[in-house]
């Protein structure tokens, strides 16, 4: 027998027995057990988080508040805002319904890619209410942000609102959140939407935090949304120094000129010639080989030229002086120097005014004879 069945009854047999006591006073529950004077709802008003469901719970009930059993419909009512809902009957309660356990008006709400309020109209005959559905993010997330910078430089944290499934939902607008720094003397927001500037070398926490927005509904009070993301900021200074290059094969008397690279501590080079003061350069064996460095006026670019004096290897290092900080060492690299020699003869003999070609290196060194003598004759 259906609950409502026994509720009928049971009513009817106290109503009898109140008439017989009252004589002909009126009888308060003197009413159709079956007649819908109602919507009961629960929750009366509902907070989605956008790719979540929510489950609302309705039935048409009698003066007494009892379920009358009677068919609730739904419908979304577009004007009660733009927040974007799916409703459906709720597939937990169906068997229930279905056997007619439980009242029928079990729904589920599910929230959409578009905050704000919007609302559910549920309808039993000429019974009408409504639920205030509002439509909040799931989360905040940074989208993209630098996770490193030298200190002067500025950057954009970019943040945006997500689903259950971290889809991006709307509105959002970065200036309805809050932007806040760990440690503002590395690095601090210089205005509303996510911008930022960094002062010195450290490590800061940059937070972005969503409270909601006033004008689409979505600021539900108790709904805080947080993200951060780590910045390291290094010193605006040089960090290390090499040759750009490896030293090439020198004859003697020949030189090199290579440019010494000076990089800051994220492989950016060095622009600034304030921050250069100086080079020195050593030669491991100046009989093999001597250096000499140099800054171009003017600019920051630092230069070394290696002179092959003698045959053999000789290493090349040296330190850049800098405004700020221990000079930055750079090298070893090896410099090699050819000794003057003969690789090859076209013919091992000749007649009189045929060619014999002679090929080998260091032919041009500076202070060597290219002079040629047969039988100790110059030819």
């Amino acid at each position: 027998m259906r609950p409502g069945l026994v509720r009928n009854v049971g009513l009817g047999i106290s109503a009898v027995a109140l008439v017989w006591l009252a004589a002909c006073d009126d009888n308060p529950l003197s009413f159709d057990v079956k007649e819908g004077t109602g919507i009961f709802v629960n929750p009366s008003e509902m907070v989605v988080p956008a790719g979540r469901t929510g489950k609302l719970e309705s039935r048409t009930v009698n003066p007494a508040n009892q379920s009358t059993f009677q068919q609730v419909a739904w419908a979304i009512d577009p004007t009660c805002g733009s927040g974007a809902i799916t409703v459906t009957d709720d597939p937990d309660e169906a068997e229930l319904i279905e056997a007619g356990i439980k009242p029928p008006g079990a729904f589920a709400v599910t929230g959409g890619s578009t905050l704000g309020q919007t609302c559910v109209v549920l309808t039993s005959g000429s019974l009408t209410t409504q639920v205030d559905v509002t439509v909040i993010a799931e989360a905040i997330t940074i989208i993209s942000a630098p996770d490193t910078l030298r200190a002067g430089e500025t950057g954009t944290v970019v943040a945006g609102l997500v689903d259950a499934s971290g889809s991006a939902v709307s509105p959002y607008d970065p200036a309805d959140a809050g932007w806040t720094s760990e440690a503002s003397d590395v690095a601090d927001f210089t205005d509303d939407v996510g911008n930022f500037a960094t002062a010195t070398s450290g490590t800061a926490v940059l937070t972005v935090t969503w409270i909601g927005q006033e004008a689409n509904g979505t600021n539900v009070d108790g709904v805080v949304l947080e993200d951060d993301h780590v910045l390291t900021v290094v010193a605006d200074v040089p960090a290390s120094a090499a040759f750009e290059g490896s030293i090439p094969a020198l004859e003697i008397g020949s030189e090199e000129t290579l440019e010494i690279v000076v990089l800051d501590a994220l492989g950016n080079q060095n622009t600034n010639e304030t921050e250069i003061t100086g080079v020195t350069v050593t030669s491991s064996d100046e009989l093999v080989a001597t250096a000499t460095g140099e800054i171009v006026l003017g600019s920051a670019n630092v230069f070394v030229t290696v002179t092959g004096v003698g045959p053999g290897t000789a290493d090349i290092s040296g330190l850049v002086q800098v405004s700020t900080g221990a000079p930055i060492p750079f090298g070893p690299e090896t410099a090699t120097v050819i000794a003057p020699s003969i690789t090859s003869l076209s013919a091992a003999s000749g007649g009189f005014a045929e060619t014999v070609t002679i090929t080998g290196v260091g032919f041009t060194a500076e202070g060597f004879s290219t002079l040629v003598y047969a039988d100790g004759e110059q030819l």
